[in-house]
This record gives C-alpha cells, structure tokens and sequence, in this order.
C-alpha cells in the first residue's frame, strides 16, 4: 500500500492527535457554565450551545428581530432603504452578550477565532461565498489607540479571510460612545463621522460587532450611497430586541 493511500488517514490521525493534545495541555472551558469543553466544541459547551439567543426570525433589511409573519418590521417600511440586507445570527442577549463585552473591552483578542469559528456555522453561505468586498466599521483613532484593536476589522479577517477585507473608511470626527444614547441621540451623534478614502465598488458589505438603533450602519451606508455604491449588505454577530 502506497504512502498516498495511507496519507489522508495518517493526516487526519495527526490532526485528531494533536487537538487531544492541545486539550491536555490547555484546557478551555464553557464561557457560560465553565465547563471543560471538548476538543470539537467552541465557546459552548453542548447544552449551552443549544440555549444560546438565536436570532430565529430576523426582519431581513434591519436584523431585529420580528413579532409577527411580516416580511419587514414597521420601521423599515417607514425607513429611507440604505441598507439592503441584514444578517444577524444572535440576539444581544447573555451569554453572547458577555462574551461580546469581553471580547471588546477585555481585550481578549483570542476570541475573534473562537468567535469567528461559531459564526461560521450559522452565517448563510450567500454571505460568506459572495464576492463583495468587507468592510468593517472603522473607529475613530483615539478610540483605537485606547482599545487597542479593531474587534469589528479583527472578527472580519477571522471570519472572511484577509483577502476579502477592505478599509474604504476613516472616522475623521470624534464621537461619544453609542451605549446608553436614545434612538434619536445615536443618529445626531454619529451624522458626518465618517469619510471615504477610496471610491468603493457598486457592492460591498459592511461588518460591526453589534446592532441597535442602526445608526452607526447607516450612516456609514448612506456615506456609501453618496458615493455611488448601488448595494450594502450589514453583517454583525448579535441585534438588540
């Protein structure tokens, strides 16, 4: 028997090999439980992962989640169509919620993988196979030096490759902090905060960590718009209520 015979089923013997391994050595454990995972879990464990806060009927334009049968929710019929479609996989809910915060603001960067690796599980794959560029949301660069990283740039790259990643923005304009603004001061806060440095293609798709209100997406949308782009799709990993 040749080696090219036996090589599929020594590679995946080494790989099996060296996952137990790594499970050895390093343990990792239920970022909601703490319980020992194994080594083809992530994040979750089993009966963790099967009470997570799916987002199971999002409205497809805006990613929040649906009350009824209807095909858009009532803000989006009301809304000016930046933003053609949305996809939003979990609610912003715990444990995704924590895990979102400690991710961004504990600065546990190793996430982004784990994380990354998740989404790919549940994105529709007419989002990751499409061909439109990725573009995350920028951050002003005082809150970039203070954080440290993009976490939207860095969960895109881990999620879409580096090849399809494409830094259109810049955030010339300061803002406040989204969290803990009304609808209404989302919208004043973030009107003119970005600029483009490149003219982008008719389609791309816009990455962010997390969705409310939308203001910070559509502004960004509607700075694409004026520039020519025809088409924006949002993908995030969790919407608010």
């Amino acid at each position: 028997m040749t080696f090219g015979t036996w090589g599929p089923a020594l590679s995946y013997l080494f790989k099996n090999l060296a996952q137990k391994t790594a499970h050895i050595l390093c343990p990792r454990y239920c970022f909601a439980c703490g319980r020992l995972l194994r080594p083809e879990e992530t994040l979750f464990c089993r009966p963790c992962s099967s009470t997570l806060p799916e987002n199971t009927n999002p409205c497809p334009r805006c990613g929040r989640p649906l009350k009824t049968a209807e095909a858009l929710c009532l803000a989006c019929f009301r809304e000016e169509k930046l933003i053609t479609r949305v996809f939003s996989p979990f609610l912003y809910e715990r444990p995704i919620k924590d895990l979102i915060k400690a991710y961004k603001y504990g600065r546990r960067v190793y996430l982004a993988r784990e994380l990354a690796r998740l989404l790919k599980r549940l994105y529709p794959e007419e989002l990751l196979l499409a061909q439109s560029p990725v573009c995350p949301v920028p951050l002003h660069r005082r809150r970039l030096w203070t954080r440290g990283f993009n976490q939207s740039h860095l969960l895109a790259r881990e999620i879409f490759g580096r090849r399809r990643g494409k830094n259109f923005f810049t955030r010339p304009k300061y803002t406040r902090p989204q969290a803990g603004l009304s609808a209404k001061e989302r919208l004043k806060n973030v009107k003119g905060a970005f600029a483009l440095k490149e003219k982008p293609p008719p389609r791309l798709i816009l990455f962010d960590d997390v969705l409310t209100t939308g203001a910070t997406a559509r502004e960004c949308a509607r700075t694409l718009s004026q520039a020519g782009v025809k088409e924006v799709w949002l993908a995030v990993v969790a919407a608010t209520g």
